[in-house]
């Protein structure tokens, strides 16, 4: 299996390659959707949401169209954390998955901190890892 990086629409995507032949590739969509959710809030984070104070949360999510799998939907979620210190003004990022029946519901925290430990931790590989990693309990 050959791996050939592909920058598409300024989103880096992996493609995995089954064979020598470069015609043929398996692009996973978990995988697509979750490096899109990644980059969208990103963008997003760095707009939206202020070095300091509080500020409405911020999601980005994309709902499973494909019959057979069980995963229905991936939320990421980035709140302010209120707890009623100035001082103590965080960040929380999580991931929520859903099945098809909205019976099993995972989540995950991924990340707290400041805007920019929220900004360096989408940027790093263990944002993606983890999200796909909670996504495929459901499964």
């Amino acid at each position: 299996m050959y791996k050939l990086n592909i920058n598409k629409a300024k989103l880096g995507k992996t493609l995995y390659q089954r064979d020598a032949k470069r015609s043929k590739f398996e692009v996973n969509p978990l995988d697509l959707n979750i490096a899109k959710i990644q980059y969208n809030l990103s963008r997003r984070l760095e707009r939206e949401i202020p070095d300091n104070g509080d500020f409405a949360s911020v999601t980005e999510e994309f709902i499973s169209k494909d019959p057979t799998t069980e995963l229905d939907s991936v939320k990421v979620v980035c709140k302010h954390v209120k707890d009623g210190s100035i001082k103590n003004d965080t960040r929380c990022l999580e991931v929520y998955c859903t099945n098809k029946a909205q019976t099993i519901k995972r989540n995950a925290q991924l990340c707290t901190g400041k805007k920019k430990d929220i900004l360096d931790y989408l940027k790093g590989n263990d944002f993606f890892q983890i999200c796909k990693k909670t996504a495929k309990q459901i499964k």
